[in-house]
């Protein structure tokens, strides 16, 4: 991976986890609340939220709580 691919996965990444922390905080949930949605540890919730990485199916289920859709994912 180039260096500038790395550093596009990153901003990329990062940006996720920021949109994450904005999803949450408009719904006036606190990182235990979307962990308990989720069923992950609330650590995850705040790695996520910090530096946008968590393990991928932890990634999905944090979204999914907070009702965001990704790339993936077909729209409804």
């Amino acid at each position: 991976m180039s260096t500038v691919t790395s550093f596009l996965f990153a901003a990329q990444v990062y940006d996720l986890g920021h949109l994450a922390r904005l999803a949450r905080i408009t719904r006036h949930l606190r990182q235990s609340d979307v962990a308990t949605l989720a069923h992950v540890r609330p650590e995850a919730i705040s790695a996520f939220e910090r530096s946008g990485y968590v393990h991928p199916a932890a990634r999905h289920r944090i979204l999914a709580a907070l009702g965001i859709a990704t790339d993936t994912e077909a729209p409804s």
